[in-house]
């Protein structure tokens, strides 16, 4: 039972952390009047089914490179969690820390699928001008290489 609550809990977190570093440089890089955070799954109207969403009403229209960092942004968490993974290695993690670490490697794995034209990959590839498979293959050999030091 405590292990379905973790990855619920881890499942949350990691949900938000992912739309609120999209929040936070959204207002670093142009501004925000209003915002929206969605972490529980939901249909949106221009996305259609995503698990979660932020919906910002920007200050300022955003140039290219701007754009780019606002998706490309919930790879800093990754890159973290990542880092800490191998920092974290000589050390026995209990189950229910390797979940809540995992997580986040599953954010960056799903994240580097790029299924949808809107997906983050999609979009900070288009706003950058790179072939999305460079990134693609890089998150996902990321995200593998990080979960088997892991377990």
């Amino acid at each position: 039972m405590l292990y379905i609550l973790t990855l619920i809990f881890s499942y949350f977190f990691h949900a938000y952390l992912h739309e609120y570093l999209h929040l936070i440089f959204t207002k670093m890089t142009v501004g925000v009047d209003k915002y929206k955070i969605k972490v529980y799954p939901h249909i949106d109207s221009k996305l259609g089914f995503v698990w979660a969403s932020v919906w910002t009403v920007r200050s300022s229209v955003a140039n290219k490179f701007q754009n780019g960092m606002i998706y490309f942004a919930p790879r800093f968490a990754n890159i973290f969690f990542i880092v800490s993974i191998i920092c974290l290695q000589k050390f026995e993690l209990s189950i229910y820390w390797k979940i809540f670490i995992a997580s986040s490697m599953v954010d960056l794995f799903v994240g580097s699928l790029g299924i949808s034209e809107k997906s983050d990959l999609k979009m900070y590839s288009k706003f950058w001008n790179l072939n999305p498979w460079v990134p693609r293959l890089v998150g996902i050999a990321a995200s593998i290489f990080s979960l088997v030091i892991l377990i």
